[in-house]
């Protein structure tokens, strides 16, 4: 038995992720096996899907798992909250000859 194995990531269709072929898998138990095998490699599957093929090519679905524990793979950027640094203020000018003559 040919098994059709739809691996996708968060926010992805099934149909865009990845495909993979398998003749390992015979039933459900090894399905699920594989696909916390193939989650825990791979943090960042969201959800796998097995299709059986039949010799005729029709398929049906086998199994499906979704991953309590996906990750996202966007990073943050600058480390979390974003930090604003304030511009140090220049220090006054220093008074000309003539203007300490004025002012005294």
């Amino acid at each position: 038995m040919l098994v059709e194995i739809y691996m996708c990531k968060a926010g992805q269709q099934l149909t865009d992720g990845e495909l993979v072929h398998s003749d390992s898998i015979e039933n459900r138990a090894d399905a699920e096996a594989d696909a916390q095998e193939r989650c825990g490699k791979d943090p960042t599957l969201a959800k796998v899907a097995y299709y059986k093929i039949s010799e005729e090519g029709e398929f049906r679905i086998f199994y499906t798992y979704t991953n309590p524990h996906a990750v996202s793979e966007k990073k943050p950027h600058g480390g979390g909250e974003a930090v604003r640094r304030r511009r140090r203020k220049p220090p006054p000018k220093k008074k000309g000859f003539w203007r300490k003559l004025l002012e005294d």
